[in-house]
């Protein structure tokens, strides 16, 4: 919802996009070798998972963000497969370049950011020992300040998602990597990166 000119942000953006797809793509064949997928129940036994992360937005947004996630179904919508859900919550505190207007004697410059904060359901599917995907479907909460075209200090969006991955070096710590459209309806997106502890 907020663009103010991505041009200087786009190679960053797209480098960690390609790295995402990279890591994900590497650890496909080796998940497939030791699948777990059909085997129910068979994941970390978790009631937490803590995941702080580094977040990029389209609108050359940058900056910290956190999920925090609740395991509320072991075993869920598909009885044959290694499913499970929780209800997330989190936020992304995205930091913009500063926008100045006026003429040149009297500019005036605001500093612009956002805090997302997304309210999830979180659906696993859990691949292998060393690989597990995910879907979040769910809303989003923006906190505006600063300059915005056509927005408020605050907006809601009812339907957002997400997706992504998990390479897991042991049962209780995993390399997290999602994209997702917080802003479904206005062609916006972001790209995280973190470390999830499973607790």
């Amino acid at each position: 919802m907020i663009i103010l000119g991505s041009s200087g942000w786009r190679r960053p953006r797209h480098a960690l996009a390609v790295l995402t797809v990279g890591l994900g793509m590497a650890v496909t064949q080796r998940a497939a070798a030791q699948g777990t997928i059909k085997s129910p129940g068979d994941h970390p036994d978790y009631v937490f998972e803590a995941e702080p992360h580094l977040a990029a937005s389209y609108g050359a947004g940058f900056g910290p963000g956190f999920r925090g996630t609740i395991a509320i179904l072991d075993k869920a919508f598909i009885p044959k497969l290694n499913n499970s859900v929780g209800i997330g919550v989190g936020a992304e505190w995205l930091f913009y370049s500063r926008h100045c207007a006026g003429p040149a004697n009297a500019r005036v410059c605001d500093s612009v950011g956002e805090v997302m904060v997304p309210v999830v359901l979180q659906w696993n599917f859990w691949v292998s020992r060393q690989f597990s995907v995910f879907g979040e479907p769910g809303i989003a909460l923006h906190f505006y300040r600063g300059y915005h075209a056509d927005h408020g200090d605050f907006a809601l969006d009812p339907f957002t998602i997400f997706g992504g991955v998990r390479i897991h070096f042991s049962p209780a710590v995993a390399l997290t990597l999602r994209l997702g459209a917080p802003e479904l309806f206005h062609y916006d997106s972001v790209i995280s990166i973190g470390v999830s502890f499973l607790i």
